[in-house]
């Protein structure tokens, strides 16, 4: 799994043209962000006690202000 891991931060690297980078990242190709695409990570944070459950919810952390805006 390591060996896929390098792979995928390669890409990344690539994709968003940056020398080198930690590891993946998620990059959206439209300008909206659905409060179901957060959910998992605020989970992740809660799970690893980065968060205390419940501390933030999706809708915290985004805006619709910027929806139609082309990419």
């Amino acid at each position: 799994m390591a060996g896929g891991f390098q792979v995928a931060i390669k890409l990344t690297a690539a994709w968003i043209n940056v020398p080198e980078v930690a590891g993946v990242n998620y990059f959206a190709t439209t300008s909206e962000i659905k409060e179901f695409d957060l959910a998992p990570w605020i989970k992740d944070l809660e799970e690893s006690g980065a968060l205390k459950p419940g501390q933030i919810k999706p809708s915290d952390l985004i805006t619709t202000q910027f929806e139609n805006v082309a990419l």
